[in-house]
């Protein structure tokens, strides 16, 4: 009685956990939608949540990253505040704090993440637009949110646009590009707010960097939000080295003030004995690089290699070459992508090099300042940092010794003669 009673407890608990179906190959394909209550673009609708019916079981833990739980892949908008999501084998069921408002346009939106039992992946968001009213307005505010500092896109960013004065708020999640798209909001004015949402909890963390915008929409917006990390510390340095003997460069640990002008104003170097020494220039670090790459002479002693053979013949017109293994020959490369966007403005300056007038000396010390130099914000400071310049390594005075050459066997010799032989 006891071993049935503990086999029957074991098959309750399996029964109880999501586990992939038993028999069949094993599936290589995520989940597919079979249907969506309510259609999307439906109005007047009065269903108190979304349904998504999918092809199999999905999982109950998501894939994506950041996401403790399903309801951390779902978005909206307009929000309440809180979303859930209810997991059914098959069918997931989202809905928020409260019930769909009245004449109101709503996107759901799925983000990239969920799973089926064999960890088969959902890659493009899943969205539901519907409206309980009897229109859905046909506006956008696309835009790209970019990380104004690295000069790159921010991949996942959050986006929110408040509607003022009633501060109805208008959520989405950029592409893995930057990209977004807040729809069908009704005409009026806006603040979008775009941030870079590490840790997916929906809210602008005092480290995590944002941008925002004044927006009066009537049918579309276009925006270009160059996030920053918006803190009160002013600029300090954070790596120094140095160049060569005419050249030092400073690396600060946050961006400087775009309106601060780079040149020898910026910083004062002096010796030991406060003597100050004359600067050239002060150039952005990225430039100096390549300047000094171009100026560089280039390697002619490099010669061609004559030893590759020439590429086989092409094919003729209605052909398709194959290679030497049998297969067919491949085509053209369509798996490169795209280039990354690029912000319009620059890149604030966060590592600069300062060229000298004259050449450092060995063995002196020196002490390098940065004049009140501020960050985003306008908060400044005068960061120093103390050095020696090195002295040249002297050159070995121990005579160079080379190992004895090995004697090489003398052929000429003749071989000896053969033993006589004694009578």
């Amino acid at each position: 009685m006891r071993r049935l009673t503990a086999a029957l407890v074991l098959a309750l608990g399996a029964c109880a956990q999501p586990g992939a179906p038993p028999g069949g190959p094993p599936r290589h394909v995520p989940p597919k939608v079979d249907s969506i209550i309510p259609d999307s673009n439906a109005t007047n609708v009065k269903a108190k949540e979304v349904q998504i019916l999918f092809d199999e079981v999905v999982s109950e833990k998501p894939a994506a990253q950041g996401a403790t739980d399903l309801s951390g892949l779902a978005l909206i908008s307009p929000s309440d505040g809180e979303v859930h999501v209810g997991w059914h084998r098959e069918r997931l069921t989202i809905h928020g704090k409260h019930d769909f408002k009245p004449n109101t346009a709503y996107t759901v939106t799925l983000t990239p993440g969920l799973a089926d039992l064999h960890g088969n992946t959902i890659k493009k968001p899943i969205t539901i637009v519907f409206s309980t009213g009897p229109t859905i307005p046909n506006t956008r505010i696309a835009g790209i949110a970019f990380d104004w500092v690295a000069g790159k896109p921010i991949p996942g960013a959050m986006v929110q646009a408040i509607q003022r004065p009633d501060s109805t708020v208008y959520l989405a999640r950029a592409d893995s590009l930057g990209g977004f798209v807040l729809a069908h909001a009704p005409p009026g004015t806006y603040t979008v707010q775009a941030w870079n949402d590490a840790n997916n909890n929906r809210v602008v963390d005092p480290h995590e960097m944002w941008d925002s915008a004044h927006v009066v929409l009537r049918d579309t917006a276009r925006l270009e939000m160059l996030a920053f990390a918006h803190d009160t510390v002013a600029p300090r340095i954070d790596q120094f080295s140095i160049v060569d003997s005419s050249a030092l460069r400073v690396t600060f640990d946050r961006a400087l003030d775009t309106a601060q002008k780079l040149d020898t104003s910026l910083f004062v170097l002096k010796r030991a004995d406060s003597s100050v020494v004359p600067l050239k220039s002060v150039q952005l670090g990225a430039v100096f690089d390549s300047v000094r790459a171009a100026a560089m002479p280039k390697d002619t002693t490099h010669k061609a290699d004559t030893t590759k053979k020439a590429p086989p013949p092409a094919a003729p017109p209605g052909r398709a070459r194959r290679d030497v293994f049998g297969g067919r020959a491949p085509g053209p490369d369509t798996t490169k992508r795209a280039p990354l966007p690029k912000p319009s403005r620059p890149s604030p300056p966060i590592d600069v090099v300062v060229v000298l007038a004259e050449p450092l000396q060995p063995g002196t010390s020196y002490r390098i300042t940065a004049r009140d130099v501020r960050n985003l914000l306008g908060f400044k400071a005068s960061p120093s940092r103390a050095f020696t310049m090195p002295k040249p390594t002297p050159p070995s005075t121990k005579p160079e010794t080379k190992p004895p050459a090995k004697a090489k066997a003398d052929t000429t010799k003749k071989p000896p003669p053969p033993p006589r032989r004694t009578p």
